[in-house]
C-alpha cells in the first residue's frame, strides 16, 4: 500500500468524493462551510480513501483533529489512510509550533489512536453538542 498526502482544498472533485462517503456513511449533508482551513485527503495506490481536518487555536499552541472520514468499505487501509493523516497533521502542528494535539472522537478510532501514542485526556463520557446560530 502506497499513501499520498494531500491539500483537502487544492483537491480536484475534494468535495464530490468526501460528501459522497459522508452520505453513505453520516446519512446527512457534508459540512463543507464548518471545515477549517487546514486539511488533508489521502489517497491509496492513487484513489482517495481518507479526510481529515485540524482547527488551529490562535496565540495557546492547541490543535483540534475532526470530521474524521473514510471511503466507505475502506477496511483496514481505511484505518491506515487516517493514521497517514493524524501523522500529516502532526507535522503540521509541530511546524507552526503547536505542542497539543486534541481529538473527541469514537471509541474505535480512539482505539486506534492509544496504539500510536495518544493519552485518555479524561475518563469521564462526552457527549457531542452542537448549537447553530
Amino acid at each position: 500500500m502506497t499513501f499520498r498526502v494531500r491539500d483537502y482544498w487544492k483537491y480536484p472533485s475534494r468535495y464530490e468524493t468526501v460528501a459522497a462517503w459522508w452520505d453513505e456513511k453520516k446519512k446527512g449533508i457534508f459540512p463543507e462551510n464548518m471545515l477549517p482551513p487546514v486539511g488533508v485527503i489521502v489517497e491509496k495506490d492513487g484513489e482517495p480513501i481518507a479526510a481529515l481536518w485540524m482547527y488551529m487555536s490562535v496565540g495557546i499552541g492547541e490543535a483540534r483533529l475532526e470530521w474524521p472520514i473514510t471511503k466507505p468499505g475502506a477496511g483496514i487501509a481505511g484505518a491506515y489512510a487516517l493514521r497517514e493523516a493524524v501523522n500529516a497533521m502532526k507535522t503540521i502542528a509541530k511546524a507552526h509550533d503547536y505542542g497539543v494535539l486534541r481529538v473527541f472522537t469514537t471509541p474505535k478510532i480512539a482505539s486506534a489512536l492509544k496504539r500510536i501514542g495518544w493519552k485518555l485526556e479524561d475518563d469521564e463520557p462526552k457527549i457531542p453538542l452542537i448549537l447553530r446560530l
